[in-house]
């Protein structure tokens, strides 16, 4: 129970006399323990009052001193114990959540040949295989006005698991000729890994990351960086395998791993 100085400074005689009750001495010596100033008069008291004040007095504030020691070694304990625990929890929630985002959401490239991509003759597109997602990188025209998509599928040391147990996985992922979707494209291509490295399309910090990123960042007028976008997209067409096709090509399909 906190007092004021001036209750404190009342109860004082009584306190020095042994007469407070057990709540109110205990009060006394709270108070003590935290104002100099009461601490103070609490000595001029004693020397006035008591034979062999001196050390009366020096015995009380020891003992007081001592309380109070021992009230900031719990204070220090209680906190120490606190700190061990919030920490101990701040390391176990972090280590799940690292744990959950490289198993499950720290993507990568799968090559072309491993996808197990399977084309359905409206363009409806499967793979056979788990995958952690689609990455579609360019939808547009190409420089002879072929409506041109480019993608590539990644997967996760969870999917990677799971493709090792899974016998069945026959999941539609897209499609791509429709005539009645005005999304539909002419050609698909699978993009080669290369370009996903030089562009880190994959990774924590890859979400806005595209393939013109280099070009943009150049200095160019709007004319000249049209004209490199379509460099580059024609050079992809060169290397890139083609998926889909809405016209009679070769298309390359990948082994059924």
């Amino acid at each position: 129970m906190k007092i004021h100085c001036n209750i404190a400074r009342d109860l004082m005689p009584l306190y020095i006399d042994n007469v407070l009750s057990d709540e109110s001495k205990a009060a006394v010596e709270e108070h003590l323990t935290g104002c100099s100033e009461c601490r103070q008069y609490f000595r001029k008291m004693s020397d006035a009052d008591i034979s062999n004040s001196e050390d009366k007095c020096d015995e009380i504030i020891s003992r007081l001193d001592e309380a109070e020691s021992l009230k900031r070694l719990k204070r220090n304990m209680l906190f120490k114990r606190i700190f061990t625990i919030t920490l101990t929890a701040a390391v176990v929630v972090g280590a799940v959540l690292i744990g959950d985002i490289l198993i499950f959401h720290n993507p990568s490239y799968i090559p072309y040949e491993e996808t197990g991509i399977r084309m359905g003759d409206n363009g409806d597109m499967y793979v056979e295989k788990p995958y952690y997602g689609y990455k579609g990188v360019y939808w547009g025209e190409d420089g002879e006005g072929n409506r041109v998509a480019i993608f590539f599928l990644t997967s996760s040391c969870y999917s990677r698991n799971w493709e090792k147990l899974s016998e069945i996985n026959q999941g539609h992922v897209i499609r791509y000729h429709d005539t009645d979707d005005e999304a539909a494209v002419d050609r698909a291509y699978y993009l080669p890994e290369k370009y996903v490295k030089e562009n880190h399309l994959v990774g924590f910090l890859s979400k806005h990351n595209t393939i013109f990123d280099r070009i943009i960042s150049r200095n160019l007028t709007d004319e000249e960086m049209e004209d490199e976008m379509n460099k580059l997209i024609a050079e992809i067409e060169k290397e890139a395998p083609l998926v889909w096709s809405a016209v009679n090509e070769e298309v390359e399909n990948p082994p059924q791993v």
